[in-house]
């Protein structure tokens, strides 16, 4: 074999290799490997204002204190909490009791993004449940690393949700322009009295 073929054939291999490892060029392969995550808090009553299962992409506690804030309900205290990303995992809301929801503890990574596996619940046909409004959540705790994204596949293999950081806030509106004619940091006169109307 001459060496042309040789050096060829190597570059293969080592091509093939670098696949296999999660490396090589960005967009052409995408690595996987077994990961594991944590639950940290769930709820039945998290406060979902759709039904439709979603997941957030939580990068630090901070963000998780936020979300909590922001929905009025404690999952976790700042405490409990290392400085990695989470992902909050909702059901959805739902007409009454008795649907949960279960976070496998074993996930994949397939490049930056996180693939859960959780179990989606629903109470049997005829069976007795609460007559609450319900929105169950689980908190998880992602292991340390770079995540761009959160999938959660149900029971089925089916992607239930995807999701990646909250959006930051709207920014506050601008105050109104000065109306024409007035000059820049001008605070308009009052406006004059309706006729017949008393001046003070």
């Amino acid at each position: 074999m001459s060496a042309f073929a040789q050096r060829g054939l190597a570059l293969l291999a080592g091509a093939a290799l670098l696949a296999g490892c999660g490396f090589g060029v960005p967009g052409l392969f995408v690595g996987q490997a077994d990961i594991e995550v944590r639950e940290i808090g769930r709820s039945l009553y998290c406060n979902t204002g759709d039904d439709q299962p979603r997941v957030t992409l939580l990068p630090d506690p901070q963000a998780v204190l936020d979300w909590q804030a922001a929905r009025g309900i404690t999952l976790a205290g700042g405490e409990a909490l290392s400085q990695t990303s989470y992902a909050l995992v909702e059901l959805g809301a739902r007409p009454t009791g008795g649907y949960g929801l279960a976070v496998a503890r074993a996930a994949v990574l397939r490049g930056e993004v996180a693939v859960l596996s959780a179990t989606f619940l629903s109470p049997p046909a005829g069976s007795i449940r609460t007559q609450a409004l319900s929105s169950p959540c689980v908190l998880v705790q992602l292991p340390r690393g770079r995540y761009t994204r959160v999938d959660v596949e149900d029971q089925s293999g089916t992607v239930r949700a995807s999701g990646g950081k909250p959006e930051p806030p709207a920014p506050a509106p601008a105050p109104a322009a000065p109306g024409p004619g007035a000059s820049p940091g001008e605070t308009p006169p009052p406006a004059a009295p309706a006729s017949g109307a008393p001046v003070s």
